[in-house]
């Protein structure tokens, strides 16, 4: 029988003011994820595969989540999409054993916190909720919302993004080329980005998928293709899929999985559909 491994996309390193962050493998031993024959979940550094370097606030729904644990002094680090004011969307396996979440708005240099435009808004563990169905064994339903205590102020570099409405809501989108963004491991060391990149991706049918994650796509996932040797990776987890509607960016997934096999094995990228999810958003925003 195939072994089929999928990874979770979030990283834990430890964080100094300036300077790589380096993985911090040990969070995720003895969380192993088995679905089918066998799926391992680790947290892993990672990247933005086959991207470039966004221009500063290219994407001003851009967040980032600085992850704090009650078993050790490492941060880990994932992404996020600004929707609201005080609401920030993420995935639900960077958020389900954390303490508190620094959410770094604003940014580009996500170490530098002298940048101008950044604001840095921490996130108590009771304002971070993830879907009461979320399923680790599979990682289905791998969303989360973080809530911040007070409003931020909105800028030019900060502003939130628009949810799918209207025909959208019954849109699978595949065929179409999205955008993912995110601090990921940039290169083959154990380092997350310093800046801010992103990549063009295209949205593939959750048939096709299918075919790589047999047992773990279901209707809430999206996938995007990783032909091209291109996609999110481990420390992109939460992170934003966006395509273009009328000249500004809709979310339609956030970052979940990717094949065991690495970030370049040219599989796809697995997401959660933010379609499926709009209810369960609007009720807690």
């Amino acid at each position: 029988m195939k072994l089929l491994l999928i990874f979770a996309l979030c990283v834990v390193g430890t964080f100094a003011a300036e300077g790589p962050i380096y993985e911090f493998p040990e969070w995720w031993e003895g969380r192993d994820i088995k679905q089918s024959e066998y799926i391992q979940s680790k947290v892993r550094g990672g990247r933005i595969i086959g991207g470039q370097e966004a221009t500063p606030n290219q994407f001003p729904y851009q967040a980032g989540l600085r992850l704090s644990f009650a078993t050790t002094q490492n941060i880990g680090t994932c992404g996020g999409s600004l929707v609201s004011t005080t609401r920030v969307i993420s995935a639900a396996h960077c958020v389900d054993v954390v303490t508190q979440a620094e959410v770094v708005l604003g940014g580009h240099f996500i170490n530098n916190r002298d940048e101008p435009a950044q604001v840095r808004v921490i996130v108590p563990r009771s304002g971070l909720v993830w879907h009461e169905s979320y399923n680790p064994n599979n990682l289905n339903n791998d969303v989360a919302i973080l809530m911040f205590p007070s409003p931020v102020t909105l800028t030019p570099q900060i502003q939130p993004i628009a949810l799918p409405d209207g025909a959208d809501l019954q849109n699978d989108f595949a065929g179409e080329l999205a955008t993912g963004s995110g601090w990921g491991r940039f290169g083959s060391a154990n380092v997350i980005s310093e800046f801010l990149r992103y990549v063009q991706l295209n949205v593939i049918t959750n048939a096709a998928c299918r075919i790589r994650f047999p047992g773990i796509i279901v209707d809430s996932t999206i996938c995007t293709s990783g032909d091209g040797i291109v996609g999110a990776c481990n420390g992109d987890s939460g992170g934003p899929l966006t395509v273009q509607r009328n000249g500004e960016s809709m979310l339609i997934g956030v970052a979940s999985f990717v094949s065991g096999l690495g970030c370049e094995s040219g599989w796809p990228t697995g997401w959660a559909r933010v379609t499926s999810f709009v209810p369960w958003f609007r009720a807690r925003m």
